[in-house]
């Protein structure tokens, strides 16, 4: 037998440890039914200790991993209305900027330039080509080099739009009217029957 707090070994007979003291019987040295059941649960208790701090570091871990998903969809969501809206801008500023060049394309005074097939309604009207340039210059194969003649549109009264002709002598005001892009016609404002055709060359 051996004394259970300092390790001497002690005799039979001895109650005491004759080096530290302790008691020493032989209950006290044998492990008795209280003890182990103490110890089995003292054991239970750490087992469901360690247990709930691992349920409880599971449960924060998943708490954090759907914190951050949450915070990743959020990014996303966010990211997603920014490119939408980049996109929504983009298309109006196409539209718009197409809608102009449609527009100033559409204009009496870009339509009309290039060349064109001009005949008269008339019969025995020859057919002439005519240029009507960007810089407000009317020629036709017939002129001379110092036969100026330049051309000037009205379009401030949009129902009656003015083709001006000017030459040396006179200035000469004809209604023009588009029939489509490729096409338009001139008439007198005295309501004459008199049309000229012109056609794109």
């Amino acid at each position: 037998m051996f004394c259970i707090k300092c390790g001497k070994e002690l005799n039979s007979n001895e109650t005491f440890c004759p080096k530290c003291g302790t008691r020493s019987n032989q209950q006290t040295l044998q492990p008795t039914v209280a003890d182990e059941v103490a110890n089995e649960a003292t054991d239970e208790v750490a087992n469901e200790v360690a247990n709930e701090v691992k349920n409880d570091i599971i449960n924060q871990v998943n708490k954090d991993v759907i914190i951050t998903k949450s915070r990743k969809s959020k990014n996303t969501n966010v990211i997603a209305i920014i490119g939408s809206i980049a996109f929504l801008i983009i298309v109006i500023l196409v539209g718009s900027v197409t809608i102009n060049v449609i527009k100033n394309n559409s204009k009496p005074e870009r339509m009309i330039i290039g060349s064109w097939s001009m005949s008269g309604s008339g019969e025995g009207q020859e057919t002439t080509t005519v240029d009507f340039t960007k810089d407000g210059k009317l020629i036709t194969a017939n002129d001379s080099s110092d036969h100026k003649v330049t051309y000037k549109i009205d379009s401030s009264d949009k129902k009656s739009i003015k083709l001006i002709i000017k030459d040396s002598s006179s200035d000469t005001k004809l209604n023009l009217k588009f029939i489509g892009k490729s096409k338009f016609e001139l008439t007198k404002p005295d309501e004459s029957s008199e049309v000229i055709t012109f056609q794109k060359k």
